[in-house]
């Protein structure tokens, strides 16, 4: 990937622009953005918005950004949004100077799971124009250990099953998230008083303007949410 260099007071601009299409707004300072094109991200199809309160995430990030590299599609963008705790206003903050028609989100911890992630995300919108969001499986890490694993599968939301269709699901969720760029801004955006936990709002957003919120087939990543059990073994 190429890293640009984007104007100095390019991250105050955003942080102001969102304004524009935001329903509820909780001030604070701006964040910094990086930017970072795709190997054809001249001209982005999807804009990848990653909110990160550390510079690596203990290598997480870095490891993120080389999968990203591997994509069968590279028609996109990164906005890593530094430094903004608040999940929802560092999105709305990457959305306002996002130049894809698709938003995607992710964590700074997800591990990407194939290289034709995005490109059956594309495929997913083109396939119905009444999908307003796609979400994919969120399968447990190979890596971590047994009892983290377990508890990832047994415990509510720490992670969902692979697909075999396009499923209307409430599974769709912000470690791996894409959404039509303008009906982002229809929607208000993030909800930025909520700090943590913003999937049910925005998907009830969505829902209420007429777009189905799905999980495609053949597609997952990995996150590394051991804190229901990985704090206790050391992995997390």
């Amino acid at each position: 990937m190429t890293e640009l260099r984007p104007p100095l007071d390019l991250a105050a601009q955003a942080f102001e622009r969102r304004k524009a299409f935001v329903r509820y707004l909780k001030e604070g300072p701006p964040p910094r953005l990086r930017m970072l094109l795709g190997r054809e991200g001249e001209d982005p199809r999807l804009s990848i918005v990653i909110p990160t309160a550390h510079e690596d995430r203990r290598g997480l990030l870095t490891q993120l950004l080389r999968q990203l590299q591997d994509q069968t599609e590279q028609r996109f963008e990164v906005i890593l949004v530094q430094g903004d705790r608040r999940q929802g206003r560092a999105i709305n903050t990457g959305a306002a100077v996002a130049r894809g028609e698709i938003l995607v989100t992710m964590d700074d911890d997800t591990r990407i799971g194939h290289p034709e992630l995005l490109e059956r995300i594309l495929q997913a919108f083109a396939s119905d124009p009444m999908i307003g969001i796609v979400g994919v499986a969120n399968l447990p890490p190979p890596d971590a250990p047994w009892v983290v694993r377990r508890a990832m599968r047994e415990l509510p939301r720490r992670s969902s099953p692979l697909v075999d269709r396009i499923t209307d699901s409430d599974l769709a969720e912000h470690p791996c998230l894409a959404i039509r760029k303008d009906l982002f801004y229809r929607v208000g955006g993030e909800h930025e008083w909520i700090p943590r936990g913003l999937d049910p709002y925005l998907r009830r957003e969505v829902r209420r303007a007429g777009y189905r919120v799905v999980v495609i087939p053949n597609a997952w990543i990995r996150t590394s949410d051991g804190r229901c059990a990985g704090q206790a073994t050391g992995w997390w």
